[in-house]
């Protein structure tokens, strides 16, 4: 595993990583990003001396490790084994192997307020850990004594699907959310209290980082807030007798319009959620919005667009709008027409701003539009739109909407026929394709060669158009582009390779740097899972 920084909107490499012998399950931030967990599982079964560990009847018992690394300076802290599976056995659980009746392990957390806890779930119970351990203990086996020191504070059925953990910043308290309930946990004092939500509609929650309210997220598109420091929540002390207790709150959740599209951005560093809702009885579209900030809390907007209900819509970070685009048939059927939308004033409570930006269809031919991929190129405030064009062969179209201004390019490439994406940025795009023919049984599944495009897209003034096409052979079998990373500078270096290697052996060899570097094994099947 790999330590990264991000400094000024970069995400920059740190020489600090920590070696796994398995593939390691999942990692997390300690104590607001002083250290860092990691958990992986370990097949070799060997302890802390190199030597297999076995239990008091001779059998080897699958093990897993845990440790936590100090960031500053860079170091691991601990190194806990754990066992795999365990089972219940005799009102205690004791380290298995994997059999039937044995419980796997899910996930490793760790909670430091007063006492450091390792919280561990497997399939059916969730337990806990004391880990008061001497500092200069490095390396603990919890394998040996895990029956006596494990407790467990929660049950629920093994079926039950868990989708998701959150710890607050304080350490105070852990939120574990499945299907039908969410269960908080309070640790103060060497003590564990326990609150559940029973769920009458599916919902996700999570803790608000640095508070100690929960937020609770229906599918319905509802959007609650809780605080776990709030005498309601009914806290019971977890004993043995209670591990298994029913919920003490019950949570609803209705709501009567059926929503098409959800997404979160942040703008200005601040969390907006957005719901796009087909209203049925007058068939229009409600979008709803909703802001949060530590100083106002949560702020909910309703705007009726008064638009048909077909509506998709487009979020991107650091931009204070929504762009909708629907694709429909125009009335004498002989034509798509794709049309581009700017709702603006999403978070203001005297009314939106909406503005048509582009309503595009191609008359001369009956093509049916396919609305692909889009960005938005923050530096220059224009949306960039790629779009296809299905007749005969799918041709491609590129959009460039300058969202200031509303001024707008639209490029037409007719005599490609696009394959399929290979990369997409501010500045160029890169597609797989062939030469377009009118015979509709020539495709590029037949072609004996593939040729790749590039394209560098529309700015200041110059309008998109295609630099660079490179036709490759049947014998090459990978490819490295390297893009200028100034975009003025149309410089682009390009090698293949006839090496036949999978898609892992090809990241290891050629390396991914800023989206500039990749690989591609020259078959329509294998490059749409490298893309």
């Amino acid at each position: 595993m790999k330590i990264w920084k991000i400094v000024n909107n970069q995400i920059r490499p740190t020489d600090k990583q920590i070696p796994c012998p398995q593939a390691p399950h999942l990692c997390h931030w300690l104590q607001n990003g002083e250290k860092v967990t990691i958990w992986w599982g370990d097949n070799n079964n060997k302890d802390s001396n190199n030597k297999k560990f076995k239990s008091s009847d001779g059998h080897t018992k699958h093990q897993c490790r845990s440790e936590i690394w100090d960031l500053d300076p860079w170091q691991r802290i601990k190194s806990f084994q754990i066992p795999q599976f365990i089972k219940l056995q005799d009102e205690k659980y004791l380290p298995s192997d994997q059999s039937d009746d044995s419980l796997a392990l899910h996930s490793v957390r760790y909670i430091n307020h007063d006492v450091l806890y390792m919280v561990l779930i497997y399939q059916g119970v969730i337990g806990t850990l004391k880990l008061d351990y001497e500092k200069k203990q490095l390396y603990i086996n919890l394998v040996e004594k895990f029956s006596c020191c494990f407790r467990p504070i929660f049950k629920f059925n093994e079926n039950d699907k868990l989708h998701g953990i959150s710890i607050s910043d304080s350490q105070q308290f852990m939120t574990v959310n499945f299907t039908n309930k969410i269960v908080c946990f309070k640790i103060m004092n060497d003590q564990i209290q326990r609150s559940e939500i029973n769920l009458t509609a599916p919902a996700r929650s999570t803790i608000i980082p640095g508070d100690d309210h929960l937020l609770i997220h229906t599918d319905r598109t509802k959007l609650y807030k809780f605080s776990l420091q709030a005498e309601e929540m009914d806290w019971v002390i977890v004993q043995d007798n209670n591990v298994s207790q029913n919920g003490l709150k019950t949570f609803k959740s209705f709501d009567d319009l059926s929503y098409n599209c959800i997404g979160c951005v942040h703008i200005n560093d601040v969390p907006i959620v957005m719901y796009l809702a087909a209203n049925h009885g007058n068939k229009n579209c409600i979008l709803k919005v909703h802001e949060y900030s530590p100083q106002n809390g949560i702020r909910t907007f309703h705007h009726c667009l008064d638009i048909p209900d077909t509506q998709r819509y487009l979020l991107f970070n650091n931009l204070p709008a929504v762009i909708l685009y629907s694709e429909r048939i125009s009335k004498d059927k002989k034509s798509d027409i794709l049309t581009i939308t700017k709702i603006s004033n999403i978070c203001h409570e005297n009314g939106i701003n909406k503005q048509k930006l582009i309503e595009y269809s191609e008359k001369e031919h009956y093509n049916r539009l396919h609305f692909g991929q889009s960005r938005y190129r923050e530096i220059d405030q224009t949306l960039i739109c790629i779009i296809a064009s299905h007749g005969h062969c799918s041709r491609l179209r590129v959009l460039t909407i300058n969202l200031d201004t509303g001024s707008h390019t639209i490029y037409r490439e007719d005599n490609i026929e696009m394959g399929y994406y290979l990369y997409f940025d501010d500045f160029y795009l890169i597609i797989m394709g062939s030469t377009c023919y009118k015979q509709s049984n020539d495709s590029i599944g037949n072609d004996i060669n593939k040729i790749f495009y590039i394209y560098q897209l529309s700015r200041d003034g110059y309008s998109t158009q295609l630099i660079v096409s490179r036709t490759l052979s049947r014998t090459d079998n990978a490819c490295q582009i390297n893009l200028p990373t100034d975009e003025t500078n149309a410089n682009i270096k390009i090698k293949s390779s006839t090496l036949k290697l999978n898609k892992q052996r090809m990241i290891a060899v050629w390396g991914q740097t800023d989206g500039n570097l990749f690989v591609s094994i020259f078959s329509l099947n294998a490059a749409s899972m490298l893309t």
